[in-house]
């Protein structure tokens, strides 16, 4: 629902949902430099990735997740601030 509040626009959309699931790739086969998260979300790991390969400058997509022997466990993933704060609304449950 909040990707599809991020992005309005189908096209916009379907990039950001299908570089989610290459993110996803990425992360199950330990191909990615994850930030080790701390404070409400300690023990947790956010990889950072853009929603589009037309996208410059930074990435604007955050998968929260833990790596359980070889199972991808996802807390939450999004745009980090539209349609909020993805860590806010991760806290909010």
């Amino acid at each position: 629902m909040c990707v599809a509040l991020a992005f309005p626009e189908e096209w916009n959309f379907l990039a950001a949902i299908a570089n989610t699931v290459n993110a996803l790739h990425l992360i199950a086969e330990d191909e990615v430099r994850p930030a080790k998260l701390k404070w409400d979300f300690s023990g947790w790991l956010c990889f950072h990735y853009r929603s589009s390969a037309r996208l410059q400058g930074s990435a604007d997509m955050r998968i929260v997740y833990r790596k359980v022997d070889s199972e991808v466990l996802v807390m939450g993933f999004g745009h980090r601030f539209i349609p909020k704060d993805l860590y806010q609304c991760m806290r909010e449950g």
